[in-house]
């Protein structure tokens, strides 16, 4: 989970440099890629009956262990971007 929110910050990072720089083509190619992740992510890895994300998903199970590393996302405050 706390890569793909990395993952996000990163992206949201990148286009706020490129519009400082000025950077169009950048923007243009990477401006709708944040929804398409943020959508993802909290179709993949939220579940609203237990109230919180799961740590790691992949083709056959989704794991809802708490784990520590899922503090970096919050302690970025990636999360609250991501769930809004």
């Amino acid at each position: 989970m706390e890569i793909n929110a990395l993952w996000y910050n990163a992206l949201m990072f990148s286009l706020e440099l490129a519009k400082k720089a000025r950077d169009n083509d950048f923007i243009s190619r990477w401006s709708a890629l944040p929804a398409l992740v943020k959508e993802s992510f909290i179709k993949l890895f939220w579940d609203g009956k237990k109230g919180y994300l799961a740590d790691v998903v992949d083709d056959c199970m989704k794991d809802w262990s708490i784990r520590p590393n899922q503090v970096i996302a919050v302690a970025w405050n990636i999360l609250c971007l991501i769930m809004k």
